[in-house]
């Protein structure tokens, strides 16, 4: 009976620190729990009748406590199978640490079946204390998330996954050195077999850093490039309200606009109506250029958001209208414009040249839309060097500026497009060509 109850609690020790783990750690919900007190009490009748013995105790543990979480779990069907791998091999991890310090050092040593056990339900309980205090920091600490914290972050994961590779290495190490000086060929083999797999594994965790650090670079990425496009969306926004504003503004006066035109026609005074004419398209025009649109939301968010920071004097011109089964999304084309018209903008207002203007142009074809963009340039600029189809940048710090066309130059042909600059006659144009979607 000492050996049942013993026997039990531990089971029931199995079954808590795996729900702490769940509940505590990845914050899911345990419903059903009379599943849990059937599967003890499964356990329990197994015991007394027998079933359970010295050499099945594991599988029925394993078995009972995986088929228990397994409807117990509220959490989608296909992440139950990976929550409960993650947190059987992190646990199993956590149990071995905890054992081999708590555990007698003499390997040879005989130790009773129930003081074995009893070791076992102590490291049980060593574990579910750690699970616990996880939890609870987990939950209570918030974590500081700032550009210093997130280098020592990354700090700490390359130092561990160092140091995992040097616990791999020094294993295989160990493996070989037995094999040495042992005459048994099992031995042997079995050495060999685990230094193939050890080295496989270093690959593979070499490979997944590699996987995990472009995937970090390629979403840091998308997400500024991305919070860009909300910004610039806004901007749009405002500006829209402005002209929406501007033209109901002017549909008021339109009424005495129309009665003073009346008023020089009877009077034969052309030169005035041909000026208070002028004056009223003046008013259009600034009207029309509050916003400019060329049918794509993101390419008119962009174009306004820059194109609001140039200076007044700079010229504007923006035609063309933009199909919407171009082979590109949505992030990918504001990646594309946006550095293609700041890098305009940024030009334009710095120049010291007589006549500053910027053209944008979207062209279609049967096959591809055009995205062109030309600014004025000093004729000094004829002297600027094309490297692999870029311009060299003029900026102190070249190895971080320079990055935004080479974005769009790869962004662009990941796509099937063409990008190309040219440079001459006193401008800087840069031509982008993005295939339509087949579909």
């Amino acid at each position: 009976m000492k050996i049942f109850c013993l026997l039990l609690i531990i089971f029931i020790t199995e079954l808590l620190k795996y729900g702490i783990w769940f509940c505590g750690v990845y914050s899911l919900k345990i419903k059903r729990l009379w599943i849990g007190a059937a599967a003890v009490t499964g356990f329990a009748v197994f015991t007394l009748l027998g079933v359970v013995d010295e050499n099945t105790l594991l599988l029925w543990w394993s078995t009972l406590s995986i088929i228990a979480y397994i409807f117990v779990l509220d959490c989608d069907k296909g992440e139950k199978a990976l929550n409960i791998f993650r947190a059987g091999f992190l646990i199993i991890c956590m149990g071995e640490i905890v054992g081999g310090i708590i555990s007698p050092f003499s390997a040879g040593q005989n130790i009773p079946f129930a003081e074995e056990k009893i070791i076992y339900l102590i490291n049980n309980s060593i574990v579910i204390v750690l699970i616990s205090i996880a939890a609870v920091i987990k939950k209570k600490v918030k974590l500081p998330d700032n550009e210093k914290w997130k280098k020592i972050y990354k700090f700490i994961i390359y130092v561990s996954v160092f140091v995992m590779g040097m616990a791999i290495f020094l294993t295989i190490a160990g493996f070989q050195t037995i094999s040495r000086y042992t005459p048994n060929e099992k031995i042997i083999l079995f050495s060999k077999v685990i230094s193939i797999i050890s080295f496989v594994s270093v690959a593979c965790l070499i490979l997944i850093m590699i996987y995990i650090d472009n995937e970090n670079k390629t979403i840091k990425k998308y997400l500024e490039t991305d919070a860009l496009l909300l910004e610039t969306q806004r901007n749009l926004y405002k500006a829209m309200l402005a002209k929406n504003e501007e033209t109901r503004r002017f549909r008021h006066d339109i009424q005495s606009h129309l009665i003073c035109l009346n008023e020089l026609a009877h009077r034969g005074d052309v030169s005035k109506v041909k000026d208070y004419v002028s004056g009223m398209e003046g008013q259009l025009l600034e009207i029309k250029n509050i916003t400019y649109s060329v049918g794509n939301d993101v390419i008119d968010a962009v174009l306004n958001y820059y194109i609001s920071l140039l200076d007044k004097e700079v010229k504007v011109d923006v035609n063309g209208k933009c199909p919407d089964n171009i082979r590109i999304n949505r992030v990918e084309l504001c990646t594309i414009v946006s550095n293609l018209t700041q890098n305009a903008v940024e030009a334009l207002n710095k120049t010291e040249c007589n006549e500053r203007y910027l053209k944008i142009v979207v062209a279609n074809n049967n096959n591809y839309m055009k995205f062109e963009v030309i600014n004025s340039a000093p004729e000094a600029d004829k002297k600027e060097t094309l490297v692999n189809g870029l311009m060299a940048t003029t900026k102190a710090d070249k190895e971080n500026h320079g990055i935004g066309m080479r974005n769009v130059k790869e962004t662009v042909e990941k796509n099937g497009g063409d990008f190309r600059i040219n440079v001459g006659n006193g401008e800087f144009v840069v031509k982008v060509t993005i295939p339509y979607d087949d579909k």
